[in-house]
């Protein structure tokens, strides 16, 4: 018998993995985000990918683990079931436009920073103000996080905003998480 599909236990997983992430970013790393361990990306791209597919299961009412896998598949985006991209365009507009707004409401606003070009060349970056023109860049971003960094020891590593995952998470938590009649 093939397994069934709970996105309420989705939702607990994914609650539970940010969690972790949070436990070694901040118990093991200092909490100070400088030289964060590996393991929290990876936890927080699952975090996120797990919740983004039990809203997909829970909106298009998907028990079965290789329908999902067919739907995000039949997006184009390519053969991966790992593609926050793919996974947050087969949600409703309605659900977008709400993950979206609450992304933007709570993350972080820099207040700028140094740091180095592309040339190796010490910068100062200028603070930035998170547009809702910036959500699909980010999001495109991080599409294939946790695919770019499982396997940490084979370059080329991306640059990834741990933030706006951080928030993806939580926002894809809260949205799909069911309220109390």
């Amino acid at each position: 018998m093939a397994a069934r599909m709970n996105f309420e236990l989705m939702l607990h997983q994914a609650s539970a993995m940010l969690g972790a992430a949070d436990r070694v970013l901040f118990e093991e790393a200092g909490g100070d985000g400088t030289n964060f361990p590996i393991e929290a990306l990876i936890f927080t791209s699952l975090s996120a990918e797990i919740a983004l597919k039990a809203g997909v299961c829970k909106t298009r009412g998907i028990s079965e683990p290789r329908d999902l896998m067919s739907l995000i598949r039949a997006t184009g985006n390519g053969p991966s079931a790992h593609d926050l991209a793919a996974i947050f365009s087969l949600l409703s507009a309605h659900e977008q436009a709400a993950l979206r707004e609450d992304v933007i409401a709570t993350i972080p606003q820099t207040q700028g920073f140094l740091g180095t070009s592309d040339q190796g060349e010490l910068q100062e970056f200028p603070p930035v103000t998170f547009s809702p023109s910036m959500f699909q860049a980010r999001l495109d971003s991080v599409r294939r996080c946790f695919e770019d960094w499982r396997y940490s020891y084979e370059p080329p590593l991306k640059i990834v905003n741990l933030t706006f995952l951080q928030c993806l998470a939580r926002s894809s938590i809260a949205l799909f998480t069911p309220r109390p009649a």
